[in-house]
């Protein structure tokens, strides 16, 4: 393998024409590499003593130095170091020399480019108006900055930061009062040399100034020779900045890095991870390693050579081993006798079920409500009501853990066979849906099977999970190492055009997938919180979530070593190797130094002298814990070490070296090692699997597979690997080593997926025991003073759970090592002082709050161990009892004292340690005496590198533009888009963040939304893709399976509709009004017959069971009922069907032209203004058409004027099929093949117009222009049809804006207060004036007038599906869905149809087929929908006052009027269920006053000009109607109470007077039919306004009981008393002042009026 040329970067720039001129025309580079080199010939030179030409008279150039050879750089010889320069501004010079020499890095470069923005985005970063730095301000602020770095790594987002606030700061406070900028804010050219070396000075050396005269290459040069010099006369700077100023060229400036360990991060930096691993292959493989081995051989104590004190110790042992578990650690015994030692087994081996938290349920949920916003936005991306089922496939990352973990999950949750995937869920059934993002065979079959199954089954909603979509994000492309997989799973055309395909990304690290380009919509981003709100008497959760934030906060305990820290011992070493040999690769020495302090820990442990001091406290104190718990108990159990490292030729050379390390101890047998990463499966020795095997009551053949199998087994997991995949950890893991990820470049994506490995929940019920918090004395309190900031740093606070449940703390409190302290690491000492204030400002609440701060209810208890031995800090007071902890009690303090607290000294933790000793030193420590309870209740310990820590924690004087945690870059994968910008605050919610990282980050080239258009696309995000992000481990698994389970049951509920299921009312002793049952095949059973119809009698009861409270009706078997009030009608789900009708939520592709129109057709709907007289109402009416344009065609217009002249009417084509004698029908239906319900249904050949059916279908509509069921597509299985809806003007915009393609009926402005009569009768005025219009059209086109079509379908807006109900079978007869179309076919197919004057169909029940329903015609009541022959009804109208029961109503008057109506029972309709709008019921309040007052029944009526009356806010007719079901019983016919013999007679109206009233019905019309009443005394008398057909004589024919009562109803008071002279009642009733009552309306609401009397014989 060839070594990789460290190639630097070749820099553009504006101002290098002629550079790059003489580049071009060099000749081509010979073997040694140069670098941006020009013609030798072209200039003079000498030749050099080592043979290098330097050419001598160009001005910009730097000559290569003197000692350089062709493979190495002198600068690494002498100065430890490879220059790094970092170009600023101006031209670069030439370099000559070898290519190695030095490296170019363009870290600064876009630093200095000044981009254009616009003034919306200026203001917001606070720049509006401000100048533009100069390059010299530039300088300067780059100076300061590198002074104020001490020995960190420069950053550009610091730069960047730094030049913002410092144009934040020149910019103008008032631009009212300064609108021009200063002009002191500028340096001058002359001015900046001497300025920089002034801000040069404060940096203590680390930073020089170099002035050159001629160019930058002077000063270039002058670097290189101070950085090869080989006197070390004084300290070298670790910054060289080189400025230089000039007329021609201006400013010109750079900076060379020559600091051994901030250039060697800058190298390290330039290569990409893949680069990083090649390079470490390169050097593992020439064997560069081997120099570590001899520099710890050479320099280590008494040259103690590991590999031969393990070579002793193992020839000691002979053939015996340690002890496995349960003993003495120290005990040795017989290596087979070792191997069969069985550990005892569990008692409980029950895996631990699935269980969903509450934040798994309210996150999937959130994601639902997210699909639907998806639905029923305007992009029409999605119909979720075309989908009747979920089929899904999850797509993971390259993880056999994550796979097969996964795969578990799904298996456990049931979910493949709520989904009915499955019948049932097992873990082979479970492989079929999951698959990884790899090359593999089979996860292509699996995609392309999906593939397959998304194009056969469109009704089918496909959901794509991509977990953890953060980590491949590269283009596609083809070869033998194919990159971007995941892209050319989750962004190929099958996906992203199929509209049964939504896309789940999921991940807890979202910023690679939140550019300018993204692909995700902002709002379907959902993120998953750590807790949910509880009720109040909700117990707290058992569980609490420890993240990073928690991680973060537990830097502030005090008195005992945090959670998350780092090695300072482990640092110093690492950083004294990593200059001494700088040719190595940093993580080669870090991790070579980490397993050799890992080897001396485990030798020390097994008892070989001298070894202890090589390694650190924090490796020895958790390797420790790893090989001593098992001792402690008899199941062999222990806890788990994981080890990261992210190079897998590293990772196996770790590997091989622990397990040979651990076998030449003797220790094979008490813990093991493995070894895994993404692609590799681990593996266990003999012994340890089947110790797992008896834990789990698993068979020789179980293998695990996951790392949760691992639970409670010693062992040091060494993880590889680029990226962790987010699997779950078992509960022993104990201790987590990251020190050898993050050691350098740092972005937040990486830092937050390391440490979030282990982020958990954690139980509650684990936690417990106190702190000891004492107070200072006065000289202790002046001591503490000192540490504090001139500021006043933020004062640690201690977070705690509810139900003052503790902050967990780590398992024990490790000793500080002496040699710590002694060697001068006050690290440990700072974080005591700096950490001991508890928390009292203000200043904290911008950080973010944790998971565990969002429960703060009580003082925190932190549980503690007792270490053997303990250490004692100098300087610190001790107690007799560490174990007695106690707080001192502030509730006695008195107000003042308690209002004074904040200027006091705080309580501070005081902890004892006592020294122990040994004369050798060597005596370990027993940290491990923590039983496996108190092991898993407690989240683990992290170890990060240094550079990791500063960014997380960084210390309590840092720069406020120093860079932190939040303002980290967020991923390597994305750049800036701008070098102004602002920075990321810790307030951001994710929303914001979001939005922070969409405006300025954009992805590499390399993103799969590189190439991505999003400034001219009118969709410039995926409507159907959502994101999913939450915090590590919180358990979004678990929330995705439970959206799939829910998305599957919304799906079935949507296709699921609330029908009514009302039973039929009355149907006792109806044998003798029905038709007889023919024998079949006869012809009723297919239409009626018009002379056996007419020779029914008409079936006066009401059987509609929402009409159960209404009054009966004398002459049938209605009883009277004394129940009053409400009743809860009963429904029950229905499936919906491909013939349902839809509301305005429906979208689908079929459907899409029948309601929706573009916005310019909409536009261009025409409103056509008509006026009628009508007789009920005495003068005109103006009455609209909305007509769009695509609905024309059902009108007639004027030529000449373009005025609407009336709605075309087909023609009853002589065509028709009309079955004539009954031999007839009879063999029709023997001749057809197709069945008896085919036969009833079929299509008979009429002309029918433009449109399939003739009827005109008019739905009247109100408050309802979402909910009602308008859309009749489907239902007329896309038939053409003319449909009309009937709004009325109040809400004509509403209907119009929701149905921009339907027809549109507008009621006159007299009836935008009244009910439902009022809008069917002007359908039927309507219907019958455009029927007279249209005799006359056609008329003179030849038609004769009584062949235009006369009928009318009356359709109520919440009719959903139709049946048919198969006569010719018993009652458990099953009913066929049908279409509307073939409904009113068949009804429009009825022979002699101009005799009807009315059908209908029955309302759908479940619960009885009675014999009227196995009679297939009957004569009766019809409700809901009608056919309605306007020609034969012309004289019989609705009322168009009435509010409730105008069916009932109008179906009374036909049936006087001897017209013969003909209800189908084979015909049914569903009516759904919908709870808003109807205009059914209005509220009643007061006028003025509380809206909110009870209004009692008796209030709807009054006194005439009474004081007391309340004018209420209601019509008078509605108040009338209300009043008269609710209190004739009570104040007008007390007499007709339950007395159904004594009826109350109402004349040409049918009235609601409650259900215990019986009323007779009788009709005032000539020639109209009433029943017989000879032998009827009536108990009361109802005249509601009688017109002039009701006369004296007509009421002295009816008989009346004494003391019967009279309730007269006029529109005013004078037609009250004409009434009463007209109609002569004072003759046989009594009359009084007091019984005249009215509406409580006010005057201009025109009241209505009542006058009550009694009959006197």
């Amino acid at each position: 393998m060839t070594r990789p040329a460290l190639i630097p970067h070749k820099l553009p720039s504006h101002k290098s024409d002629s550079m790059l001129k003489d580049d071009t025309s060099q000749p081509p580079l010979k073997k040694r590499q140069r670098f941006m080199s020009t013609d030798e010939s072209l200039f003079p030179s000498v030749r050099h003593a080592h043979g290098h030409r330097v050419p001598l008279t160009r001005p910009n150039f730097v000559p290569p130095p003197p000692t350089a050879t062709a493979h190495d750089s002198v600068f690494i010889n002498i100065a430890g170091c490879k220059p790094v320069i970092l170009p600023c501004h101006g031209n670069m010079p030439l370099f000559h020399g070898n290519v190695v020499d030095v490296v170019v890095s363009p870290l600064f470069l876009d630093c200095f480019k000044l981009p254009q923005l616009m003034p919306p985005v200026l203001d917001s970063l606070g720049i509006l108006g401000a100048p533009n730095l100069s390059v010299e301000t530039m300088a300067l602020i780059s100076v300061q900055y590198l002074g104020q770095l001490g020995t960190r790594v420069p950053s550009r987002e610091e730069l960047d930061a730094a030049f913002l606030k410092a144009r934040q700061e020149t910019g103008p406070r008032d631009r009212a009062m300064q609108p021009q900028p200063p002009q002191f804010v500028t340096v001058a050219p002359a001015q900046l040399p001497w300025l920089a070396k002034t801000a040069a000075a404060t940096s203590h050396g680390r930073v020089k100034v170099i002035v050159p005269q001629v160019s930058l290459a002077e000063g270039m040069n002058e670097a290189m020779r101070q950085i090869s010099d080989t006197h070390p006369i004084t300290k070298k700077p670790l910054y060289f900045v080189i400025i230089h100023v000039s007329r021609q060229r201006g400013t010109e400036f750079c900076v060379v890095v020559a600091g051994p360990i901030q250039a060697r991060m800058l190298l390290e930096s330039r290569f990409s991870i893949p680069e990083c691993f090649k390079e470490i292959s390169y050097q593992i493989i020439t064997g560069k390693v081997h120099l570590l081995h001899t520099h710890f051989k050479r320099n280590s104590t008494e040259n103690v050579d590991h590999d031969v004190l393990l070579d002793e110790f193992s020839n000691a042992l002979k053939k015996n081993v340690f002890l496995p578990f349960n003993g003495k650690k120290e005990d040795k015994i017989a290596e087979n006798l070792a191997t069969s030692m069985t550990p005892h087994s569990v008692q409980n081996t029950t895996p631990e079920e699935f269980k969903l938290h509450p934040v798994q349920i309210a996150v999937a949920m959130k994601v639902l409500s997210q699909v639907c916003a998806i639905a029923d936005s305007d992009q029409l991306a999605l119909d979720l009501g075309r989908f009747s089922k979920v089929d899904l496939l999850i797509i993971t990352a390259p993880s056999l853990v994550l796979h097969q973990q996964t795969i578990e999950r799904v298996a456990q949750s049931g979910l493949l066979v709520d989904l009915g995937l499955e019948e049932n869920s097992t873990v082979k059934a479970a492989e079929k849906y999951v698959m990884r993002c790899d090359k593999a065979p089979d996860t292509q079959t699996k995609f392309e099977n999906f593939v397959s199954r998304v194009k056969a089954y469109p009704y089918t909603l496909f959901v794509l999970i991509q977990d953890q979509a953060h980590i491949d994000i590269n283009r596609h492309s083809f070869g033998a190492q194919p990159l971007g997989l995941a892209d050319r799973y989750i962004n190929c055309q099958e996906v992203l055009k199929s509209a049964n395909v939504l896309t789940l990304q999921v991940t807890p690290t979202p910023y690679v997938l939140q550019t300018k380009k993204s692909r995700l919509p902002p709002q379907n981003e959902i993120y998953m919180p750590t807790c949910v709100n509880q009720m109040t008497n909700v117990p707290p959760p058992e569980k609490v979530y420890f993240g990073l934030q928690d991680y973060i906060k537990t830097t502030e305990w005090t008195g005992r070593l945090p959670l998350l820290r780092y090695d300072p011992a482990f640092e110093q070493a690492a950083d004294t190797l990593l200059e001494a040999y700088p040719r190595l690769y940093s993580l080669i020495i870090r991790t070579y130094l980490l397993i050799r302090q890992y080897t001396s820990a485990l030798m020390s442990l097994s008892g070989i002298k001298g070894t202890k001091q090589e390694t650190t406290t924090e490796a020895y104190n958790m390797l420790a814990d790893m090989v001593n718990l098992p001792m402690k108990n008899s199941y062999g159990k222990g806890c788990m070490v994981l080890l990261r490292i992210p190079s897998i030729q590293l990772a196996l050379l770790a590997h091989e070296r622990l397990r040979s390390v651990r076998d030449k101890l003797g220790l094979q047998y008490r813990f093991d090692v493995l070894l895994s990463s993404m692609t590799t499966e681990f593996s266990l020795d003999d012994h340890f699997l089947s110790r797992l095997q008896s834990w789990h009551g698993r068979d020789k053949t179980w293998q695990p597979k996951t790392y949760e199998d691992l639970a409670d087994l010693p062992c040091i997991m060494i993880l590889s690997g680029q990226h962790t995949a987010g699997e779950t950890w078992p509960k022993s893991l104990r201790y987590c080593d990251l020190r050898l990820v993050n050691c350098g470049v740092l972005d937040r994506t990486t830092v937050e997926q390391e440490i979030g490995l282990v982020c958990q929940y954690i139980d509650i019920e684990n936690i417990h025991k106190a702190v000891t918090v004492c107070e200072l004395s006065e000289e202790e309190d002046s001591d503490t003073d000192d540490t504090e900031g001139e500021e006043g740093e933020p004062e640690a606070s201690i977070p705690t759970v509810p139900g003052n449940v503790p902050l967990p703390g780590p398992p024990a409190l490790e000793p500080i090592a002496k040699s710590s302290l002694l060697d001068g690491d006050t690290s440990h000492r700072d974080t005591l002082s700096s950490h001991s204030q508890p928390d009292m400002s203000s200043k904290t609440q911008s950080t973010p709050m944790s998971t565990l701060e969002m429960h703060l209810k009580a003082p925190v208890d932190i549980p503690l161990r007792d270490p053997e031995p303990s250490h004692r800090i100098p300087a610190m007071s001790s107690v007799t009892d560490p174990s007695q902890v106690k707080v001192e009690d502030q509730t006695s303090e008195s107000s003042e004292d308690k209002n004074t607290f904040a200027d006091s000294p705080p309580p501070v933790l005081r902890i004892d340690w006592k020294l122990g000793t040994d004369e050798d030193g060597d005596e370990e420590e027993d940290t491990s005496g923590m039983d496996m309870k108190r092991l898993q209740g407690t989240p683990p310990v992290i170890l990060v590198s240094k550079a990791a820590m500063c960014v997380l924690k960084p210390d309590a004087h840092h720069s406020a533009d120093r860079l932190t945690y939040f303002n980290l870059p967020a991923t390597r994968d994305t750049v800036w888009v701008s070098a102004v910008h602002p920075s990321l605050q810790p307030s951001m919610s994710n929303e914001m963040r979001s939005l922070f990282y969409r405006q300025w980050m954009e992805p590499k080239n390399y993103h799969y939304d590189y190439e991505r258009k999003v400034e001219n696309t009118t969709q410039p995000h995926h409507p159907r893709r959502l994101l999913l992000c939450g915090p590590h481990q919180v358990g979004k698994t678990g929330a995705f399976l439970h959206f799939a389970r829910v998305l599957s049951r919304m799906l079935i509920r949507l296709q699921e509709v609330e029908v009514y299921d009302e039973e039929e009312i009355n149907l006792e002793d109806i044998a003798s009004l029905l038709l007889p049952p023919p024998p079949p095949p006869s012809p009723s059973a297919k239409w009626p017959d018009f002379e056996l119809i007419n020779q029914m009698s008409f079936d006066a009861t009401v059987h509609l069971g929402r009409l159960s409270q209404v009054s009966p009706i004398h002459g049938t078997n209605m009883k009277p009922k004394s129940t009053t009030g409400a009743v809860e009608r009963p429904t029950t789900s229905m499936m919906m069907s491909q013939y349902s009708a839809h509301n305005a939520f429906h979208h689908c592709d079929q459907c899409q032209h029948y309601k929706d129109i573009q916005l310019p057709e909409a536009q261009q709907a025409r409103t056509h203004r008509f006026t009628f007289t009508s007789t009920m109402y005495g003068e005109d009416l103006e009455m609209q058409f909305v007509i769009p344009p695509q609905q024309e065609k059902h009108f007639v217009f004027n030529h000449s004027t373009g005025q609407l002249e009336s709605m075309l009417l087909p023609v009853i084509s002589e065509k028709m099929q009309v079955v004539s004698s009954p031999q007839q029908e009879t063999n029709l239906a023997h001749n057809n093949n197709k069945g008896y319900l085919e036969t009833m249904l079929r299509t008979v050949s009429t002309d029918k117009g433009p449109n399939a059916i003739k009827t005109p279908i008019f739905t009247p509509t109100s408050g309802r222009h979402e909910h009602g069921l308008i859309n009749l597509f489907h239902a007329m299985g896309g038939a053409k049809h003319l449909h009309v809806l009937v709004v009325k003007q109040t809400e004509m915009m509403l209907y119009k804006k929701q149905w921009p393609n339907h027809i549109l009926l507008v009621l006159p402005a007299v009836a935008n207060d009244t009910g439902s009569g009022a809008a069917k009768f002007f359908i039927k005025e309507l219907a019958y004036h455009n029927l007279e219009l249209e005799r006359n059209r056609q008329q003179e086109l030849g038609v004769r007038r009584q062949d235009v079509w006369p009928f009318i379908l009356l359709l109520d807006d919440s009719c959903v599906m139709w049946h048919c109900h198969d006569a010719g079978k018993q009652e458990d007869g099953k009913d066929t869905l049908v279409t509307l179309r073939e409904v009113i076919e068949h009804v429009e197919s009825t022979p002699k149809l101009s005799n009807f004057s009315m059908f209908g169909i029955r309302q759908w029940t479940s619960k009885n087929y009675t014999r009227s329903m196995q009679q297939n015609f009957s004569r009766n009541h019809l409700h809901n929908m009608v056919f309605i022959n306007v020609d034969l009804t012309q004289n019989v109208q609705y009322d168009q006052n009435r509010y409730f029961g105008e069916e009932v109503d109008f179906n009374m008057r036909i049936n006087s009027s001897k017209f013969v109506m003909c209800r189908f029972n084979q015909f049914s309709v569903m009516m759904k269920h919908i709870n808003v709008g109807g205009q059914k019921e209005f509220p009643i309040h007061p006028k003025s006053g509380k809206t909110n007052q009870e209004i009692s029944p008796q209030q709807f009526v009054c006194a005439p000009d009474s004081e007391d009356m309340t004018p209420l806010m209601a019509t008078p007719q509605y108040l009338l109607e209300k009043y008269l079901s609710c209190m004739s019983a009570e104040k007008l016919f007390p007499l007709a109470v339950t007395n159904p013999h004594c009826p109350v007679l109402v004349v040409d109206y049918y009235i609601d007077l409650g259900p215990s009233v019986t009323v007779h019905y009788a009709s005032s019309k000539p020639h109209s039919v009433n029943s017989e009443v000879s032998n009827l005394r009536f108990s009361g008398l109802l005249l509601y306004m009688v017109d002039s057909f009701v006369f004296a004589e007509f009421l002295k024919e009816f008989k009346f009981m004494s003391g019967a009562k009279l309730c007269l109803i006029s529109p005013d008071r004078n037609t009250l008393r004409r009434q009463v002279v007209r109609l002569e009642l004072e003759e046989q009733w009594r009359f009084r002042l007091r019984d005249e009552f009215q509406t409580a309306n006010s005057p201009e609401d025109k009241p209505l009026f009542l006058l009550t009397g009694t009959h006197v014989e």
